[in-house]
């Protein structure tokens, strides 16, 4: 049986991090595209200036879903 795994996203998550967010705003009709790139996420994450946290849930070894929040 697969099963869900959540942990904290790493530097090595944030290209599939970004797709993720993309993609999102583009199912959503997002009027504006985000500007989020990796160097958003090193500069303004928590390796960065800490604005902000990231969870990633994986399934059989694949980010399937995430958790961008704050405090």
């Amino acid at each position: 049986m697969s099963r869900v795994t959540i942990r904290r996203a790493n530097r090595g998550d944030y290209p599939t991090v970004v797709r993720m967010l993309l993609d999102l705003a583009a199912h959503a009709g997002a009027p504006n595209r985000p500007r989020v790139t990796v160097e958003v996420l090193k500069t303004d994450g928590p390796s960065g200036h800490d604005r902000f946290r990231i969870l990633v849930a994986e399934l059989d070894g694949l980010t399937v879903g995430l958790c961008l929040y704050t405090f």
